[in-house]
């Protein structure tokens, strides 16, 4: 198929998209710059929030992934906080995947937890409803921490207790979570391009152990 990888020079997009070239897909990206994105693909520079680029990105495209996130904290950027810009970005997304009749919609999000999401939860949770309508064929998958070199979840946590030999107990030590193989977040996401029956369904995707 004809796929379009958006967020190409994150840590997921750069690792998908020789995981769908090896599966024989024809995959361009979108990105703010197409000098950072390490894939040897056609990129289309574009601005998701504003939606400069993704008509041009997205047409003739069969199936889409977004994993455009920020990672600001509330207030951090000058033109609104990271949730309205995750909102417009997602907006301006779905509404240019319609317009191209993209009929696969596929997005990474996070885990939901039963009751007091963090604000970047839910964000994630927002952006997902707005994601699904996008096409008729969407899907998205929610992972808890990934566990790779590069993933900045993971770099996060591994930094912090790094630098801090005593760290006080924060008031999330009682929260537990299931972390996944980055491997496997990749395998999920490129089998989605060509899976059958995952119309519109959300679908947690974790690791065999629960861990503090």
């Amino acid at each position: 198929m004809n796929v379009l990888v958006t967020g190409a020079s994150g840590f997921v997009g750069a690792a998908l998209i020789p995981r769908l070239q090896h599966d024989g897909h024809d995959v361009r990206a979108f990105g703010r710059a197409a000098g950072r994105v390490r894939a040897r693909v056609p990129v289309v520079e574009g601005d998701a929030v504003t939606g400069a680029g993704l008509d041009a990105a997205l047409d003739g495209v069969q199936c889409a992934y977004f994993l455009i996130h920020s990672m600001e904290t509330a207030g951090a950027v000058q033109d609104g906080d990271f949730a309205d810009r995750d909102r417009r970005a997602a907006r301006a997304f779905a509404e240019a995947a319609r317009r191209a009749g993209v009929r696969r919609v596929v997005y990474l999000g996070g885990l939901a937890p039963a009751a007091g999401a963090s604000q970047h939860l839910a964000s994630r949770l927002e952006v997902e409803e707005i994601v699904l309508e996008a096409a008729p064929e969407a899907v998205a998958f929610r992972a808890s921490i990934v566990i790779a070199a590069a993933s900045r979840s993971f770099r996060f946590l591994v930094r912090l207790i790094e630098r801090l030999p005593v760290l006080a107990l924060p008031t999330w030590r009682a929260h537990r979570t299931r972390p996944i193989d980055g491997r496997d977040v990749i395998e999920f996401l490129a089998g989605a391009a060509g899976a059958r029956d995952l119309g519109r369904q959300s679908l947690d995707i974790a690791g065999p152990d629960v861990l503090s």
